[in-house]
């Protein structure tokens, strides 16, 4: 099969696979510290200095990524191996799926989205990899990991006083008592006695972008229920 062959077959594969969910063992734990991050955007500085933070300052037991390694920045190919590398837990983002999208190069040629914008091939098969839910139970509360919603990485769930109620039932609808989520780039805490929502908010510089970014990080206690998230360069 030839190589053009081959990541037609994997792109189908991956389109596919986008909608199931990845569920790893339960863990059972006294406690649990999870460092947070999304949005990475190909800002690879942002990651690196992130990801020390989060082990030198917090300590955290164990970093989840929310979506969209790829898009706006420069670096989206060393992004996604150091994400792929330290076996750091990530759901597919809208732009990590743009780019597997298929492009019309010529009449007769259709390739993904990111062979078109230079990305190595071993950065799209790692991003048709990811799944579109992450979903594990923490001493015994359901964790679920999302980009967007349950049900679309193109919405983002926000909050205000007149759709809090219309935020929290995503709960439900994920079945979990505790929603990570990111894409709106804006650092979220949700909570009532039916659970929680977090989003970390969004790492990468918007120097030059049309999108704002929070350029935050957060810590997740699982078993205490406390989020809290910090400023990236402060």
């Amino acid at each position: 099969m030839s190589t053009y062959l081959r990541r037609q077959v994997l792109l189908r594969l991956a389109l596919l696979k986008r909608w199931l969910t990845l569920s790893p063992p339960s863990l059972i734990l006294k406690d649990m510290k999870l460092g947070l991050i999304s949005d990475v955007h190909g800002d690879y500085k942002a990651l690196l200095h992130a990801l020390s933070l989060l082990r030198d300052r917090h300590h955290v037991d164990a970093i989840w990524c929310a979506g969209d390694l790829v898009g706006r920045g420069k670096q989206p190919d060393a992004v996604v191996e150091r994400i792929s590398t330290a076996h750091i837990p990530t759901v597919m983002g809208n732009h990590d799926e743009m780019v597997l999208l298929p492009h019309h190069v010529s009449k007769d040629k259709t390739v993904p989205l990111g062979d078109a914008l230079g990305y190595q091939a071993n950065t799209l098969e790692r991003l048709m990899q990811l799944p579109r839910t992450y979903r594990t139970v923490i001493g015994g509360a359901r964790v679920v990991m999302v980009h967007g919603t349950p049900l679309s990485n193109l919405q983002g769930i926000s909050i205000n006083p007149k759709n809090r109620h219309d935020a929290l039932h995503w709960l439900e609808r994920a079945s979990a008592d505790i929603l990570i989520a990111g894409h709106t780039h804006t650092p979220m805490k949700l909570q009532d006695h039916n659970g929680m929502i977090v989003n970390p908010g969004s790492l990468f510089d918007p120097n030059g972008s049309r999108r704002s970014s929070s350029e935050t990080y957060g810590v997740l206690n699982i078993i205490n229920r406390e989020f809290e998230y910090f400023p990236l360069w402060g």
